[in-house]
């Protein structure tokens, strides 16, 4: 009996010890919970509007500026392609993969963030940090990039759009909500936002002098009508600078060259004048940094005008 009571009176205490031990780590994982969601909401609540990288809209207008003086340029020198009466296409876009929900990182680390597009026409995407409703947010957006949208200008494709946000260094002012925005036209898709938390503590703060290249934007397909002028993104950030070229449809390295349709701009961008059926294929972007380098490849389909509405691309 006595050995019985003492086995009765250990499994009691042990018991009892064992429940205290949970309602603490209950009681521990909650008080977690409840730092974090009042980290996020001082890291968000009033936080305005703000594109990433801050004047993302203006070199968006410059570069569809240049594209449209191009075409103007070459109408005066090219007979243009006559495929009868054009049927108009409502503009459409949407997130096709939104990037992470959160993350939480060092002073002086390294961020990278992806979001996925479609649409037509070829939509543009934009990075920005803020807190709103979708509808503050949607209407930020279309309220900063209308100076893109041109309804004066003909279908000019379908395609999909893949884009990377690069913080290089990450500092306390980077923290907060960022979303990714997909424009086509007078349309505009949100992402869902990614929390970007910054963590103070177990970080010098240093920054890296070198890094890899990142491609962080460029179109996997591309749809457009023959006898336009299009032009396949590829930018890339790291340190230095990297150098972007070029491979043509036939694997041949692109210049001046090669093909006087075929142009690489400042930018990275490869543009093509007086889209023809022979275009069509695998263009390759290689952004290289020294003895590092990375490859995307973008599809390019030559459509003729009379079967635009048909295409789409999910």
């Amino acid at each position: 009996m006595s050995f019985g009571n003492q086995t009765f009176l250990v499994r009691h205490v042990v018991g009892s010890s064992s429940q205290g031990y949970a309602v603490k780590m209950r009681s521990c994982s909650i008080l977690i919970n409840l730092v974090y969601i009042i980290t996020v909401s001082y890291t968000v609540s009033g936080h305005p509007f703000s594109f990433l990288p801050r004047h993302a809209v203006e070199r968006a207008a410059e570069r569809r500026s240049i594209s449209r003086q191009i075409v103007e340029h070459s109408s005066n020198f090219l007979t243009p392609l006559d495929y009868g009466v054009r049927k108009p296409v409502e503009p459409w876009t949407k997130i096709t993969q939104n990037p992470v929900n959160g993350i939480e990182t060092t002073l002086g680390s390294k961020v990278e963030l992806e979001c996925k597009a479609s649409g037509s026409p070829p939509p543009e995407i934009f990075w920005f940090t803020g807190s709103g409703s979708y509808e503050d947010l949607a209407a930020y957006v279309k309220a900063s990039t209308h100076s893109l949208y041109d309804p004066s200008e003909e279908w000019k494709g379908v395609a999909r759009i893949n884009s990377k946000l690069v913080i290089e260094c990450v500092t306390p002012d980077d923290a907060g909500l960022i979303y990714c925005a997909s424009v086509s036209a007078r349309e505009v898709k949100i992402s869902t936002p990614t929390v970007l938390l910054v963590n103070h503590e177990g970080s010098t703060g240093n920054c890296s002098s070198e890094s890899d290249p990142i491609i962080t934007l460029y179109s996997p397909t591309l749809v457009a009508n023959i006898g336009a002028t299009v032009i396949l993104p590829c930018r890339a950030s790291g340190k230095p600078t990297p150098q972007i070229t070029w491979l043509d449809n036939y694997n041949v390295p692109l210049g001046l060259s090669t093909n006087l349709r075929h142009r690489v701009l400042d930018s990275g961008d490869l543009l093509i004048e007086e889209l023809l059926w022979e275009d069509m294929g695998g263009y390759t972007c290689q952004a290289k940094s020294e003895n590092q380098q990375q490859v995307v490849s973008t599809f390019l389909y030559p459509l003729r005008p009379e079967k635009e509405v048909a295409r789409t691309v999910n």
